[in-house]
């Protein structure tokens, strides 16, 4: 069913990313990142799994605020 996912997810015309926030931790973690995000963005998705700060700052600012409060809503 992994493999099903993934390649799944390289086929949807965008990034899909998964977070996932361990129990009593403080900040989620890039559990998952499509290869997608090279074409979109510029960063390998390797790149950005091993610098999860890299996905906000490849937001535009404009849905900068947006996208902070659905990764929010979504961890909550």
């Amino acid at each position: 069913s992994e493999a099903r996912f993934r390649e799944l997810a390289n086929h949807v015309p965008g990034m899909v990313f998964q977070l996932r926030q361990p129990v009593g931790a403080e900040t989620a973690e890039l559990a998952y990142l499509s290869e997608a995000s090279a074409e979109l963005c510029g960063y390998p998705a390797e790149h950005i799994r091993n610098n999860p700060a890299q996905l906000q700052s490849i937001v535009h600012p404009l849905d900068s605020a947006v996208f902070r409060a659905s990764l929010d809503a979504a961890i909550a």
